[in-house]
């Protein structure tokens, strides 16, 4: 059984506000404690959570920490394609392995981007924009 963990679109947020900063020095940059309050532990496969794109438009997020792969799933493809979704999931991308590596304290650990997949196929797509963000959620539960 995999160990899953729920993290508040805040997460993601904070990464984003951190990221150009990241970019500088990505090696010694620390995340800070305020990201110790998520309380993701070794036992954890699975972040799930939600970001917000343009304005009223959610994608749902699933980070595996296994497989070092972050899915999105995009229920708006007549609008959003994938070319347009992945600058916002690219920070994920590149910033995660660094976090979980100073969360864990464990030098050795890979910090090599994790791939994107973005879905947007086998699954009902939104009719309206705002109705996005319930099928965030239902899509990645």
């Amino acid at each position: 059984m995999s160990n899953k963990k729920i993290v508040e679109v805040k997460f993601l947020e904070e990464i984003d506000e951190l990221y150009d900063e990241f970019l500088d020095d990505k090696k010694g940059f620390q995340f800070g404690t305020g990201f110790d309050k998520y309380s993701i532990e070794r036992n954890i496969n699975f972040l799930y959570s939600a970001i917000a794109v343009a304005e009223k438009y959610w994608l749902g997020v699933v980070v595996n920490l296994e497989k070092r792969s972050i899915t999105t799933f995009n229920c708006a493809a007549m609008k959003s394609t994938y070319a347009s979704l992945v600058p916002y999931v690219k920070a994920y991308a590149m910033a995660l392995p660094f976090m979980i590596r100073n969360f864990f304290k464990d030098v050795s650990m890979d910090t090599s981007k994790f791939s994107i997949k973005i879905v947007s196929k086998g699954f009902p797509q939104v009719l309206k924009i705002e109705d996005s963000g319930v099928y965030a959620l239902k899509l990645i539960e």
